[in-house]
């Protein structure tokens, strides 16, 4: 009897082993199938990162003279943006003188002439001045023509210099000069300076 159940604990013994054998090998093969898929997806992704790495480089060269035309663009725009600039100042300062003297043509009351425009930018922090001088045969119209004068928004601080009772062979009137201030050239000039400043 003691010999038999020694051979069942054998046969026991060996069906763990193998069982035992069986859960190691099933285990590998798990193992050895998600390694390999692993592989292959790392392998899949790098070739796909492959491929999008060339394709990318092939566009970057299709594109490279687009990029160089856009750099030349660009820098000619930065060489002419201060032209541009001074011509957009200049056509803003052109169309303000505009309005003063079509203001002055059709807001001049009768029997007002004036002998002399004339305009004074002396210092740059101080705005242009325009003097306007003239001719009336009263005293009336030139505080009209101060009035029309101030109510221009292009020009403030509107000031009467002098007026003169003037005696001459074939006239008597009263000549006049009347000083404004042209509006934002202050700015306009400050604006200028700190450009020049900040080169």
């Amino acid at each position: 009897m003691p010999l038999i159940n020694l051979i069942q604990e054998q046969r026991l013994a060996i069906r763990r082993d193998e069982m035992r054998a069986r859960t190691y090998l099933y285990a590998f093969a798990v193992i050895a199938g998600v390694s390999i898929f692993s592989a292959l997806g790392f392998y899949i992704d790098t070739e796909s990162t492959r491929g999008e790495e060339s394709r990318l480089r092939f566009e970057l060269q299709e594109i490279k003279p687009l990029t160089a035309q856009i750099d030349e663009v660009t820098n000619l725009d930065s060489q002419l943006e201060p032209r541009v600039e001074t011509l957009q100042k200049a056509q803003q300062i052109t169309q303000q003188w505009d309005h003063i003297l079509t203001h002055l043509a059709t807001q001049t009351p009768d029997h007002i002439w004036l002998t002399g425009v004339r305009c004074m930018a002396s210092d740059p922090a101080k705005p242009i001045t325009i003097s306007l001088s003239g001719v009336s045969n009263a005293q009336e119209p030139v505080g009209d023509f101060i009035l029309r004068l101030n109510n221009l928004t292009d020009v403030e601080n509107v000031q009467l210099k002098y007026t003169e009772a003037k005696n001459a062979a074939t006239y008597k009137g009263i000549e006049f000069q009347v000083d404004a201030d042209i509006t934002d050239s202050v700015e306009k000039k400050a604006s200028v300076k700190m450009e020049g400043d900040s080169k």
